[in-house]
This record gives C-alpha cells, sequence and structure tokens, in this order.
C-alpha cells in the first residue's frame, strides 16, 4: 500500500513540473539498499525492468513491480553511502550499487551515483572516479565532511581520472 502512494505522489510531482516548467528534471535521491527500504514504500526500481517477486517472494507480491517510479523520474541519485568502492561481487561496494541500480532501473532514467564523505574519506578519489565513470555524475554528502576532512585535492584527483578515463574511452 505504501509503495502505492509514494509511486502516485511521484507521478503527481512529476506532472506538475512538468506542467509549469517542462524544462525542469525530476531528481531523486534513495539509499541503493532497496530490499531494505521496501516496508517505507520507497520502490525506486523499473516496473519495465524489475520483478523483485521472484527474488523476494517472501514480501514482495506480484503486483509490487507495478509500484516501480524509475520511469516517473528524470535522475536517480543512488544513495551508495558505503565503505568498499570496488568490487562489482561485493554488496556493500560502491561499484556493486551502481551496477545493481542500473539492472534495477535500465534505462528509465538517468542514475549518478552518490557518496558520503565520512564513509569516503580515506577512498574518496577511488568513489569519486567510480561513481564518475560507472554512472552519469556523482554528488558527494556532506559538505561539512568535505571541508572537515579536507577532502577537496581527493575529489579534483578523482575527477581528474574519470575525465582522463572518459576521453580515452
Amino acid at each position: 500500500f505504501r509503495s502505492s502512494i509514494i509511486t502516485d505522489l511521484i507521478s503527481e510531482i512529476g506532472k506538475t513540473i512538468k506542467s509549469i516548467k517542462p524544462t525542469v528534471k525530476l531528481n531523486y535521491w534513495a539509499a541503493s539498499w532497496i530490499h531494505s527500504i521496501y516496508q517505507n514504500g520507497q520502490n525506486w526500481a523499473s516496473k519495465h525492468h524489475y520483478d523483485p517477486s521472484q527474488s523476494f517472494p517472501e514480501w514482495a507480491s506480484k503486483t509490487y513491480k507495478n509500484t516501480g517510479f524509475a520511469d516517473q523520474l528524470d535522475v536517480f541519485m543512488l544513495g551508495s553511502y558505503l565503505y568498499d568502492v570496488y568490487g562489482l561481487d561485493n554488496n556493500e561496494s560502491i561499484e556493486y550499487a551502481i551496477d545493481r541500480a542500473y539492472k534495477l532501473i535500465g534505462d528509465d532514467c538517468t542514475i549518478y551515483g552518490t557518496i558520503y564523505g565520512e564513509n569516503n574519506k580515506e577512498n574518496m578519489e577511488d568513489a569519486v572516479y567510480v561513481c564518475l565513470t560507472q554512472s552519469a555524475g556523482l554528488m558527494v554528502f556532506d559538505i561539512v565532511q568535505v571541508i572537515n576532512y579536507n577532502l577537496w585535492e581527493d575529489i579534483k584527483r578523482g575527477i581528474d581520472r574519470a575525465e582522463a578515463f572518459n576521453k580515452v574511452d
């Protein structure tokens, strides 16, 4: 029930935005651990590309997939607030979270990786690099942590690496 209410709300917000100013993009942030937040009604996956009842029949009904709202968004900001950066087989890594988001969303909307400064103060450069090379963009949360831990140079190095990679690719 909750997920249908959230989906309807997202749809109405999107329609309202487009009716007022069609060029404004609807962005949505949510935690990457989608299978732990279903009880909050946040089904940010695609109803076209993913059916959670296949993997999680204990909580996902056959119709739950219809509450996926990725196709209502322009941009999904994936809260990959994880300590590990690398590992497509490590479900606690940023790389895994981004890969899973693409599998669950498909091409319904643009995906930006978002990272948490506190979690990545020791590997910020790599975290930035992975987000920029494996998703369409980056958000670093929280600016206070960037300032307090002086992460500016690490962020810049990650951006520079990603730009160099994208030029070659």
